[in-house]
This record gives structure tokens, C-alpha cells and sequence, in this order.
């Protein structure tokens, strides 16, 4: 089984070309993709982390990755081996993600626009990281509808086979 990472579709192609050379690290990624739910409030992150024995998660060095590429034209890709691919709860993402939009708002802002409805924050926060579990669990028990898979670990070059244009690139 592989795994994706995608590039956006305006992103030039200097991110695959790099991570085919460099690995897949925080330096190579797409940027217009994901790091995670955990990163949008990276101090609720740590507080929810605290005492954990899950602290090699630093969401601050992770990307996301996808099951499928069809969808995208660039991407990379690898094999699934790592224990350190971790799937979340993404509706918990799209809930951090509401706070986001609304404090990003500025004048037009109005209290509780979008997350009147929404546990707060620090809530939200430890749910997604309750929701946590590996690639693999995920797959054998899918406990929630939609995750958000997000990868913790450096992917050495020789693994990784890039695409630009849906043709592969060495």
C-alpha cells in the first residue's frame, strides 16, 4: 500500500523535486497542504499533550497525507510503513477550523458566528487528540466516517516516487 502526499495545483514544482532528493521533511512539504488540526492552536495542542507519551508528535514537522492521489495532478508518493502515521477525527479539524475563520474575520467579526453551536476551543482540541489512533487501527475499525491522516516521521528519498502531472517523475 502507498501513501500520497499532493502539491497544490499552483504550487510549482520545486517541492517534489525536492523532497525526491532531501526526503519528506517540514523543509519539503506541499504548502498548501495540511499539518493538521493539531496545528491551528499549537498551544492548546501542547497542553492537551502534556504527559503524554505521544510527544514525538510535533505538529509543527508533520504533512498530511492521502490514501489516493486520483484527484491531484502532483504528488509524491510512498510506501505505508510507519507506525507514525497517525489518522484523526477531521470533523474535530473542521470544528478548530470555525475559530480560525472567525478570528480572522477582523471588523466583520461577530462573537459566535460560526461556532456559537461548537464546544470551545480547549474542548475541541482534546477531542481531536482522544480521536487519535494509527493508520493501521484506523483501517480495521473506522470509528469515525472521515480522518485526517497526518504523518510524524522523515521519509527517506529512496522510498519516495514523485509525480508531476500524473507522470512519473525520477
Amino acid at each position: 500500500m502507498h501513501v500520497y502526499h499532493v502539491y497544490g495545483p499552483h504550487e510549482n514544482n520545486d517541492g517534489i523535486h525536492r523532497a525526491l532528493r532531501e526526503g519528506m521533511t517540514s523543509q519539503t512539504i506541499s504548502k498548501w497542504n495540511s499539518r493538521g488540526g493539531g496545528a491551528l492552536f499549537p498551544h492548546l495542542i501542547k497542553k492537551v499533550q502534556r504527559g503524554s507519551t505521544d510527544d514525538w508528535m510535533d505538529f509543527g514537522q508533520s504533512f498530511a497525507i492521502h490514501l489516493s492521489a486520483e484527484t491531484f495532478k502532483n504528488d509524491v508518493r510512498f510506501p505505508y510503513s510507519s507506525d507514525r502515521i497517525i489518522a484523526f477525527n477531521i470533523e474535530r479539524t473542521v470544528d478548530l477550523f470555525a475559530y480560525i475563520e472567525e478570528e480572522g474575520m477582523g471588523s466583520e467579526y461577530t462573537p459566535g458566528m460560526f461556532t456559537d453551536h461548537l464546544p470551545s476551543k480547549q474542548r475541541l482540541m482534546e477531542q481531536y487528540w482522544n480521536s487519535r489512533m494509527t493508520l493501521a487501527d484506523y483501517l480495521l475499525h473506522k470509528p469515525y466516517k472521515e480522518a485526517e491522516y497526518i504523518c510524524f516521521d522523515y521519509i527517506p528519498p529512496y522510498l519516495i516516487e514523485g509525480y508531476i502531472n500524473q507522470k512519473k517523475w525520477l
